[in-house]
């Protein structure tokens, strides 16, 4: 409240900061100097938002960056996993894939052939990976997962707020994202 901020400051009847809200992202620099050439002439000052959470805007660069990362290595170790399998796969039937050129298959159709197979072996399994998922995401988009779990319940300050839980996002975009 108010008055609570201006007691706890010592500012009778002053303010300490004004804040502008616009509609219009793309003016943002428009208005912050039109107000510039007016409040600046008076010792005031006069920021973008931008200007202000560099802190919060770094931090979030280098979370999306992290995310990334990990959703790359999960990648990287799903597809080393599908070609185990398919390799194994080739291996364990070396009779067949003779049998198969013996009767005129090509060297192509018999890859072809492999292509196919891991190619539904991969849909299948994400299909069923989100199958399995998304009920949990689901969950956790509605529920969330307390912080307290990772905090013991302890109060945790980072400088800037913090939600009293991490929730999960769930969107078809996501899904197929996912899945491919």
């Amino acid at each position: 409240p108010l008055d609570f901020m201006r007691e706890s400051l010592r500012a009778e009847n002053r303010a300490t900061q004004v804040v502008v809200r616009i509609h219009d992202p793309g003016r943002l620099e428009a208005v912050r100097e039109a107000l510039a050439g007016r409040l600046e002439p008076m010792g005031l000052e006069v920021k973008t938002w931008l200007e202000l959470a560099v802190a919060f805007l770094e931090l979030y660069r280098l979370e999306s960056f992290g995310n990334l990362l990990i959703i790359y290595i999960l990648l990287l170790i799903v597809t080393v996993g599908i070609a185990n399998t398919m390799l194994m796969a080739a291996y364990e039937r070396v009779r067949e894939i003779g049998m198969l050129m013996a009767m005129g298959l090509s060297r192509w159709e018999v890859r072809l052939l492999f292509l196919v197979e891991g190619m539904f072996l991969g849909l299948w399994g994400g299909l069923i990976g989100v199958a399995a998922g998304a009920p949990l995401t689901w969950l956790m988009e509605k529920r969330g997962i307390p912080v307290a779990w990772f905090t013991g319940g302890a109060e945790v300050d980072f400088g800037y707020p913090i939600r009293d839980a991490y929730y999960a996002e769930l969107t078809l975009g996501l899904v197929l994202y996912a899945v491919a």
